[in-house]
């Protein structure tokens, strides 16, 4: 990011709990700051560049696999993580030395390392 671009604030701990309110239990970190280059799906997919977002046609700034139609389900953010190697798994199988991602619903998605 240039050094004269606008940047928002990091999302403070309380507006995250907010959305996740069983995080105020557990010891949790934040990964990135709050960017408007890119969303919480695209940091989970190593892309800081863009937006992953199926907006219907290719637009600068934006990304989303060809052929796919519907990210608004789990099901379809399952489908497309899929195309980067991730598999589904339970939590008892997730252990250490796997990267972990979490598809809460439309665009909450978070990433375990």
């Amino acid at each position: 990011m240039a050094a004269n671009e606008p940047r928002e604030e990091s999302e403070s701990r309380e507006e995250i709990e907010s959305d996740f309110p069983k995080l105020r239990n557990v010891p949790y970190r934040i990964a990135s700051d709050k960017n408007p280059r890119y969303n919480c799906v695209a940091f989970a997919a190593g892309d800081h560049e863009r937006f992953w977002q199926n907006l219907g046609h290719p637009t600068k700034g934006y990304f989303w696999p060809h052929g796919f139609s519907d990210d608004e389900t789990v099901d379809g953010w399952v489908r497309v993580f899929r195309l980067l190697n991730f598999e589904v798994s339970t939590k008892e199988e997730a252990g250490s030395g796997f990267e972990v991602i979490a598809i809460y619903g439309p665009m909450k998605v978070t990433l375990r390392m």
